[in-house]
């Protein structure tokens, strides 16, 4: 993992990848894991948090993020069969959809 992130990336990151599979296809990067808990993050000053506390992902949308990321990799793939062999790329799309429903956003680490 780069050494550029923000410590509070790089502590969100273990709970993301344990929920988003980043290793199995279509598989995703670690800055593509990073961008989906930047792209989540809780400020809570508007509710009386100090404004230079450093600021808190939402793991369930990092984690929705990442499996909606998942199925854009494979969201224009299409079935085939060749030879006796087959692929069903509709079939990872349809669960990495079902996966992202389970984590809508809203858990702060």
């Amino acid at each position: 993992m780069s050494s550029t992130y923000p410590d509070w990336v790089v502590n969100a990151m273990p709970y993301v990848k344990a929920w988003c599979a980043p290793d199995d296809e279509p598989t995703l990067t670690d800055d593509e894991i990073a961008e989906c808990i930047v792209a989540n993050v809780f400020r809570a000053v508007a509710y009386g948090a100090d404004p230079d506390d450093p600021p808190r992902p939402d793991i369930f949308g990092a984690v929705h993020m990442a499996w909606m990321k998942k199925a854009g990799k494979v969201a224009g793939d299409y079935a085939f069969s060749e030879g006796g062999l087959s692929d069903h790329p509709e079939q990872v799309y349809a669960h990495c959809i079902a996966m992202a429903d389970k984590y809508n956003p809203v858990g702060i680490l």
